[in-house]
């Protein structure tokens, strides 16, 4: 159960960097980018100097999103 928050943000910044990128793969492929986006993002802002707030979703949300757009993004280049 303590899986179902993460997994839930992740899909939600996948959506989100799916439009901030223009969707270009799917709405599915986006959804599963961003729940490894929301991991990548969990572990870079720390290193960035950003840290996630306890039961702020904005923040979580931000900051998982901004992970997403960078797996996303790489994901991009390397499909063409």
């Amino acid at each position: 159960m303590e899986y179902v928050y993460p997994i839930a943000i992740g899909l939600v910044a996948g959506w989100l960097a799916g439009k901030l990128l223009g969707g270009k793969g799917g709405l599915v492929r986006c959804l599963i980018l961003g729940v490894i986006g929301a991991i990548v993002g969990g572990i870079l802002a720390p290193k960035l100097g950003f840290t996630p707030i306890e039961n702020v979703h904005l923040n979580n949300i931000v900051i998982a999103t901004g992970g997403a757009v960078v797996v996303l993004f790489v994901a991009q280049l390397l499909g063409k």
